[in-house]
């Protein structure tokens, strides 16, 4: 260590350097399901709950729930309704330091919620079991992260931001309905996210250390790619839901801080399982 030192102390100042800067992914969007009804006519309509599964590096894995629903109005339009909620819980084992404490670790929990609505159109193609899908809407919700930290000289800080969200979210996708027992559709969300900072004990100097000064300043972009698989089960108006949601991850410099103008750091990979009902087979 002594001849490294002598010979690089370049090398040495710059993992120190490291070390105390790089710390803790704060994460400010987890991704929800979009709604993908299976409709072909007017009156056709669903409700269901799922289970969501966040995972970051194949390694961490938190849960969630959704409820959603859908109604057609005609025999192209339809309309969308769906509430998410996520708590999430990470653990950092690293010294690092934002300017103001020198930290040894951090516990930190996300609480996630929002309710979207949305309207749209579908039409069926000539083969009849293929349908075109293009739907739009909004969400409204809050986030909140609650991070307890331990500090080097081994006291405790409990820091908070809590924001507010809307999303704006435009969702096209093509839909295989076989009419029996399996029906699949491939989507694409782009989505507009708006955060504001509502109530936060950290300084700016903090926020930027933990790449999250940029919310409120702009409404960052987001391209999620989805895909739902929907088998039909006992009895025959219930259905088995499957499906996946990816939102690439965010470019991040040598340092691994935060370097993308249009989006934050995100939740990259969403499993979700659940059941849903079809209404006009309920009935029937």
């Amino acid at each position: 260590m002594r001849i490294l030192v002598n010979q690089y102390p370049g090398v040495i100042f710059l993992l120190l350097i490291l070390s105390a800067c790089s710390g803790p992914r704060y994460y400010t969007y987890t991704p929800s399901p979009g709604v993908m009804p299976f409709f072909k006519e007017k009156g056709d309509a669903t409700a269901g709950a799922a289970l969501t599964v966040v995972s970051e590096d194949g390694e961490k894995l938190n849960s969630g729930i959704q409820a959603k629903g859908a109604y057609a109005i005609t025999d192209h339009l339809a309309i969308t309704a769906s509430f998410s909620g996520n708590k999430q819980v990470e653990a950092y084992s690293k010294n690092w330091s934002d300017g103001l404490h020198n930290y040894d670790s951090n516990f930190i929990r996300y609480n996630n919620r929002i309710t979207e609505l949305g309207a749209g159109y579908f039409t069926t193609l000539q083969n009849g079991k293929t349908t075109l899908n293009i739907y739009g809407g909004v969400g409204f919700g809050k986030n909140k992260i609650t991070d307890i930290a331990q500090l080097t000289d081994n006291t405790y800080l409990l820091s908070y931001l809590n924001t507010t969200v809307k999303k704006y979210w435009l969702q096209p996708s093509v839909h295989h309905i076989t009419g029996r027992r399996f029906n699949i559709g491939i989507a694409t969300r782009l989505t507009l996210l708006d955060q504001k900072k509502l109530h936060t004990n950290w300084t700016e100097e903090q926020l930027k250390a933990r790449d999250l000064d940029k919310l409120g300043s702009k409404m960052f972009f987001y391209i999620e790619p989805s895909i739902l698989m929907q088998v039909a089960v006992f009895p025959r108006w219930l259905n088995l839901d499957v499906g996946f949601v990816f939102c690439p991850d965010v470019r991040t410099d040598q340092y691994g801080i935060v370097d993308d103008t249009r989006r934050m750091r995100s939740r990259s990979f969403m499993f979700h399982i659940g059941l849903s009902a079809d209404i006009k087979k309920l009935f029937k």
